[in-house]
Formats: C-alpha cells, sequence, structure tokens
C-alpha cells in the first residue's frame, strides 16, 4: 500500500470494538456524513480480500486507488509490533485499541457459539 499523508491506521484486536472505532473515525473525518453505504468499503481492512484468491497485488491496487480527495483509514488486527508502520514524519497516524482480555473472552463466547 501506498501511504498518502493523513492517512490513519486502526488497530484494534478482534472483538474490541472495531467496527465502532471505524465508524468513529469515518465520521470525524467526513463532517458526520452519512452518504456512504458500507464501512468496510470506506475503511478497508488491510489483510483481507474482496473475494477469496484475489492476489495481494488486486488488493494493493484497489486501495491505492481510492480517490485522492478523500481521507483514508484503514483497519487491521495486527497488533503494533506487526503494523506497516511509517514514521511521523510521513503524515500517516495510527490509533491503537486496547480492551480487558476477560472482556474479549466474554464478547467471543456467544460469536463462536452461533
Amino acid at each position: 500500500v501506498k501511504y498518502r499523508s493523513g492517512d490513519v491506521v486502526i488497530s484494534v484486536p478482534a472483538k474490541s470494538g472495531t467496527t465502532w472505532t471505524m465508524n468513529i473515525v469515518f465520521q470525524l473525518r467526513n463532517k458526520g456524513t452519512e452518504d456512504f453505504d458500507d464501512i468496510y468499503t470506506e475503511v478497508p481492512w488491510l489483510e483481507a480480500r474482496v473475494r477469496p484468491g484475489m492476489p495481494t497485488e488486486e488488493s494493493v491496487t484497489l486501495i491505492d486507488a481510492m480517490p485522492k480527495e478523500k481521507p483514508r483509514a484503514f483497519k487491521t488486527h495486527s497488533s503494533p509490533p506487526l503494523l506497516p508502520y511509517k514514521e511521523p514524519s510521513t503524515g500517516v497516524k495510527y490509533i491503537i485499541v486496547g480492551r480487558h482480555p476477560a472482556e474479549v473472552a466474554a464478547s467471543l463466547y456467544p460469536f463462536f457459539k452461533n
């Protein structure tokens, strides 16, 4: 991914408020607009593919083709040591979310049960 100045990388462990954080960041960066179809299109998941078997290069091309006039944010479940870190001088910002492990376990139980 070719990061741009102003990009935000949101790092949230599973079941720790990922979608909530994505929505907050998107709304703050886009003046509260409700004019979007899907938060997962607006804030893509860096490690995910749009379809099974999709080559990494194609996924990166889609991300790089996002409009330059709109602020970009990306979701990842990678923890800070594994994040695609960029120096502060590049203008890329990071939001790291943490949650108490007992709360994560309580959230995971019904997720896996269903």
